[in-house]
């Protein structure tokens, strides 16, 4: 049996993006966070078909006050020259006027963007309110969907 079929994490990749903290109209606030390039290709396969950003975050949102999440994709050829971003999320309100802890999942279909063999996720979180509301949160994004089972 080839040993990667024992290991279905052999057919996943994981990058973590870069965390962030934000006080509301302050430090952190509705600053863009750009990942690192993420290599699509598997080690001996053609590429990542698939991936999942997941982000999970921590609120303060004071009452008819939101923490709104904006989230962009580029791709690029030799990880370096990317292409315009693409907007996937534009500010959506993802909290409305609560204390909360949740967990945000959102899927990127890796086969509707441009193929090419890098990507970048860029992440902005803004929160609509004064100077009493903070966030903070961690992401990564999760690869799959490779064609071909990757080299022993």
């Amino acid at each position: 049996m080839h040993p990667s079929l024992r290991n279905p994490l052999a057919f996943t990749k994981a990058v973590a993006l870069p965390c962030q903290s934000g006080v509301a109209a302050g430090t952190g606030d509705n600053t863009e966070l750009t990942s690192a390039a993420i290599d699509r290709m598997a080690a001996g396969a053609s590429g990542y078909q698939a991936a999942v950003l997941a982000i999970a975050y921590r609120t303060t949102v004071a009452a008819s006050q939101t923490l709104q999440l904006t989230v962009k994709i580029a791709d690029s050829a030799d990880g370096t020259t990317f292409s315009s971003d693409t907007t996937l999320v534009s500010a959506v309100d993802i909290e409305t006027g609560v204390v909360t802890a949740k967990d945000a999942v959102y899927r990127l279909d890796l086969g509707a963007l441009p193929r090419r063999r890098y990507l970048r996720v860029k992440l902005t979180l803004n929160l609509t309110a004064g100077a009493t509301d903070v966030f903070v949160y961690g992401a990564f994004v999760e690869l799959f969907g490779a064609d071909r089972l990757p080299a022993v």
